[in-house]
């Protein structure tokens, strides 16, 4: 996540308010990652053998990981400055978009980013080896079947502002800029993999490993609105805020051949007959997909602001892919009969 909020020192000079060689100057939302922390969720998971041999059998999960959300909402009468970063190609410098300063702006800006991941599937699965007349001291299975997976980014920054004197706009107007970048990637395809089980007395031991190989469908869409009300007049909307203009907002989709390698092991003690505590661990890898804050573009013609249409102008859609890697911990319950 690029710098999308910042603050600088009380009497910093208008000049330098925002950039990033001003001494002071702290970036207060951005320039970091956004919601790698641990949250909470839930996984279902059943399955039933085919035959009394336990041979065969066909089996499904889901899981979904609660959305989890990073935000904050940052205010100023105008001392200490807060501003918005970009890069100018008209000066080809760096440059910021007021927020607050003495005498010229007071407001508020709220930016926050929200995300989702779930996921599902179905198996067949077949003894390849095993111990035992139905398979219950030790196997090793092959799975074959489908996966989804589904990861939604929002990301929504808005700004409201009131003029307070001396600058190009009248005191007592009132602004509202929003931007917002949401990506969904949604990935659907087959499965394959080998699924590792052994028991001994109260114990169990389960390893699962494969990979999922399919499509990856990523969708973006940018929106951007700028409204104006002067003392006494009807508020008036543009198309644009500042890091969503004329030239990058819109919906846009990308479909690519994606690889999901995914990794579980699970170890469970029996508390009664067919009841097992279970804890475990596991691990996937999703590459190729499409991120709220990598669609950022902080270069921008200042003429396109409030609506002007330049054509060939900045911000652009920059359709930047990444790996998304989810590490999870689990505690459960497992029925068998």
């Amino acid at each position: 996540m690029p710098a999308l909020v910042v603050r600088d020192d009380p009497g910093t000079p208008r000049a330098a308010v925002g950039l990033p060689a001003t001494p002071g100057r702290q970036v207060l939302f951005g320039e970091s990652r956004l919601n790698d922390e641990m949250r909470s969720g839930f996984r279902i998971a059943g399955g039933v053998w085919l035959g009394d041999s336990d041979r065969l059998g066909i089996s499904g999960d889901v899981f979904y990981l609660g959305s989890n959300s990073d935000g904050a909402r940052f205010s100023s009468s105008g001392d200490p400055p807060l501003s918005r970063p970009f890069f100018n190609t008209t000066t080809g410098t760096a440059d910021a978009e007021l927020v607050s300063f003495p005498g010229v702006l007071s407001g508020s800006v709220a930016a926050s980013e929200r995300n989702t991941f779930v996921g599902a599937g179905g198996f067949i699965q077949y003894a390849l080896r095993c111990g035992g007349d139905t398979c219950h001291s030790w196997r090793v299975d092959l799975l074959a079947g489908y996966r989804y997976y589904g990861l939604n980014d929002d990301l929504r920054i808005q700004e409201e502002l009131l003029a307070t004197g001396a600058g190009p706009v009248p005191a007592g107007t009132s602004i509202i800029v929003a931007d917002r970048f949401r990506t969904e990637n949604t990935f659907n395809g087959g499965l394959v993999g080998l699924s590792g089980g052994a028991r001994y007395r109260s114990w169990s031991f389960d390893l699962r490993v494969g990979a999922a190989f399919g499509s990856l469908r990523r969708e973006l869409l940018i929106e951007g609105i700028t409204t104006v009300q002067s003392l006494g007049a009807v508020p008036v909307a543009s198309r644009g805020g500042l890091l969503a203009q004329s030239s990058n907002i819109g919906s846009f989709s990308s479909e690519t051949f994606t690889v999901v390698p995914e990794f579980g092991l699970t170890v469970g003690v029996r508390l009664a007959d067919g009841v097992s505590l279970t804890a475990g661990y596991t691990f996937l890898y999703m590459p190729n997909t499409w991120r709220a804050g990598d669609q950022i573009d902080q270069a921008i013609n200042p003429a396109q602001i409030r609506g002007v249409v330049i054509p060939g102008g900045r911000p652009q859609p920059t359709f930047a892919s990444t790996g998304t890697v989810v590490n999870g911990l689990n505690i459960g319950l497992a029925l068998q009969y």
